[in-house]
């Protein structure tokens, strides 16, 4: 495949991406890498790697939203790499502190603040969600903003996690179900008058914290391991 200026323009700033993400450093280790994390085949992620290939549309827009960046990013002959938004999150059943470059919008009032200290849990603590073992769930330490119909939230049970979905608001109580497992009967958690959490009356029911979960990681290259 012959290379012309898009293909190197594309390749370069690409490698210097994936570089600042923190994917392997290996060559073929990176490109089966990215061949995960964008859903190409190893042969496309390599020429594309190379300069010798350039993505199609439909292989660009899952470039960009994987990558929180625009197409100018790899299109435009000035554009430059916008600054990542690194997040640190602790390990909630121990182990290590990650760093983590979330998509757009997270740390916004719809999902957390931006100050709120952020756990991880692997989906292997979460046997009922149908979540992968290997996933790793992002969400906030506690719920301080009212609870809303359609979104995730992490039950905390004195150590267990359950990752659920509040399905509606239903008489000053928020309907939870186990996120992705409709096998489950529906919880239903207390909320005060302006729809947040009853802290008195969940701790109750054996609830010792509520976080709104924010995203998951399937690649252990979207994250960093910072000393304990």
């Amino acid at each position: 495949m012959a290379q012309s200026v898009f293909s190197r323009r594309f390749a370069d700033r690409l490698r210097v991406l994936l570089t600042e993400r923190g994917f392997p450093a290996r060559r073929i280790d990176c490109v089966r890498a990215f061949s995960h994390e964008v859903e190409v085949d190893v042969a496309l992620a390599e020429h594309i790697l190379s300069g010798n290939a350039m993505p199609s549309w439909e292989q660009l827009a899952t470039i960009c939203s994987a990558f929180n960046v625009e197409p100018g990013y790899f299109l435009d002959s000035t554009a430059s790499a916008p600054e990542p938004k690194l997040l640190k999150a602790k390990g909630a059943m121990g182990g290590e502190t990650i760093v983590w470059n979330p998509p757009s919008g997270i740390g916004s009032k719809d999902t957390a603040s931006p100050s709120q200290e952020l756990r991880w849990v692997t989906g292997s603590h979460l046997p009922n969600s149908n979540i992968r073992p290997t996933d790793v769930v992002i969400f906030g330490n506690g719920c301080s903003a009212p609870i809303r119909a359609n979104h995730a939230y992490m039950l905390d049970e004195n150590g267990d996690f359950n990752a659920m979905l509040c399905e509606q608001i239903h008489q000053r109580a928020g309907v939870f179900k186990v996120f992705r497992n409709n096998s489950e009967s529906p919880l239903l958690l207390p909320l005060k008058e302006d729809g947040t959490l009853n802290d008195s009356e969940l701790s109750n029911l054996g609830y010792c914290g509520v976080g709104p979960i924010l995203g998951t990681i399937r690649s252990a290259a979207n994250f960093l391991l910072l000393p304990t």
